[in-house]
């Protein structure tokens, strides 16, 4: 009996660990220990800023990263990057700076990732040296970045017409400028992170619901879809304002995302009001044939002919599956939600 509770004892605790996660709160110059399962946040020693003090966006960090070996990096809007060990509150260091603007970070057992704007950086953890890695196109960097099974994600923002366009972008460490929008997102994402839980990774991100609250939702990779967890953090989100996030994560080998090797894809609009519209694909949209939407039982409720004109006036709300079938014999298959 002893033997069998020390194991669920043990289950019990690295399960709880492994749901653990950080977030950073600008207007409170403080990060905050998190728990996913219970939805309780509590303050943290934080690390002081000392570099360039009387120059603009030094004074405060704009966003946090963890790697494998128990280290919090912290970056300020100026580009200071600082380090601590989270078993030593006097262990905090001043590394160098990035010399760039910066709004998103996250990090690998060998690297610090950083990005502003349309620039993608690079902090090597073991020559202490920094890079630039070059530009993201069109994108900007909204916020937060974090890796999910080997490649690394990125919050962004561009400019399309009259319109603010936020989306997921799935970063080409080899060539960012060839980095593909992975999925949309519905507002701009200023926190979010991953975790190994249970075997499985897991993404997240933080958004403010109203102003006297900070809500986590899932990001459900497979899908491209945003969840709702249920979890959100009961405090005003205009006081406690949200910069970035961060949690414990081994990426494993990267995937330098080889442009032949990349997966087709296709984004549409989602939720769906009255009509399903392709935002982007990474292939051409004449090689489309068919597209097929089904209910969640495998029903089918609609076939479009027309890929620029699939209306859904009439089909009741609710979840349903969109199949593309493609000439070359690709087949698709997104989740749509319509309201």
């Amino acid at each position: 009996m002893t033997k069998i509770f020390a194991l669920l004892l043990f289950a019990f605790i690295n399960n709880c660990y492994a749901q653990e996660f950080y977030f950073y709160s600008g207007s409170r110059s403080t990060v905050f220990d998190a728990d996913i399962a219970s939805c309780i946040a509590s303050p943290i020693y934080t690390c002081t800023p000392t570099n360039n003090l009387s120059q603009w966006g030094e004074d405060t960090y704009f966003d946090i990263a963890m790697d494998n070996s128990e280290n919090m990096y912290y970056v300020t809007a100026g580009g200071s990057l600082y380090r601590r060990n989270m078993n030593d509150e006097n262990s905090c260091e001043f590394l160098g700076s990035f010399n760039d603007m910066i709004s998103s970070l996250t990090a690998d057992p060998e690297n610090v990732y950083a990005a502003v704007f349309n620039q993608l950086h690079r902090y090597n953890i073991v020559s202490g040296t920094f890079s630039v890695l070059g530009d993201l196109g069109n994108m900007n960097a909204a916020g937060d970045m974090f890796f999910y099974e080997g490649k690394l994600f990125l919050t962004v923002y561009e400019n399309y017409q009259d319109d603010t366009l936020y989306h997921l972008l799935e970063v080409n460490l080899s060539n960012p400028a060839e980095s593909s929008i992975f999925m949309t997102l519905p507002m701009p994402v200023m926190a979010a992170f991953s975790i190994s839980f249970e075997g499985h990774s897991k993404a997240y991100y933080l958004m403010n619901n109203g102003l006297l609250a900070v809500k986590l939702y899932e990001i459900d990779m497979e899908d491209h879809v945003a969840l709702e967890t249920g979890c959100q953090f009961n405090f005003n989100s205009n006081t406690y304002n949200i910069n970035g996030a961060a949690a414990y994560y081994d990426p494993g080998e990267l995937d330098h995302n080889d442009p032949t090797s990349v997966k087709p894809y296709i984004l549409t609009n989602n939720p769906v009001l009255e009509t399903i519209n392709i935002i982007s694909t990474n292939f051409e949209k004449s090689k489309i044939i068919q597209t097929t939407l089904y209910d969640i039982v495998g029903q089918k409720a609609k076939t479009f002919y027309d890929i620029d004109n699939m209306d859904v006036t009439g089909i009741s709300p609710g979840c349903y599956f969109l199949e593309i079938i493609c000439t070359d014999g690709i087949r698709l298959i997104n989740k749509i939600i319509i309201k």
